[in-house]
């Protein structure tokens, strides 16, 4: 995160803003998370693995109606078992058992 923050201007492209995001969630560092999502619009132009991203953050940090926002924005014949498994364990991590299930079963 540091080598980000000295460069975000040359380092602001979705590679580089993915692992900041991921970074962010691994250090517990919410509100530079959510700086750096809400810098772009995560729902329309974001890759599949910003996506991904941006639901393991938000279902980190206890915000599961993110995730599903997210999640929801992803059209399902791009939903691999790498996306499914991400929105699976935003629920589990919120204690949405029963929607783990759900999404297992289906």
């Amino acid at each position: 995160l540091v080598l980000y923050d000295q460069h975000a201007t040359s380092l602001n492209n979705n590679v580089c803003r993915m692992f900041a995001i991921k970074a962010c969630t691994h250090l517990s560092n919410e509100r530079q998370g959510r700086e750096l999502i809400d810098a772009i619009d995560v729902y329309n132009d974001a890759n599949i693995q910003m996506k991904i991203a941006a639901i393991d953050f938000y279902g980190t940090f206890v915000d599961i109606a993110g995730a599903k926002h997210v999640f929801d924005s992803i059209c399902s014949v791009d939903r691999t078992e790498g996306v499914i498994y991400t929105m699976m364990k935003a629920h589990y991590r919120n204690s949405d058992y029963t929607q783990v299930l759900s999404m297992y079963d289906t």
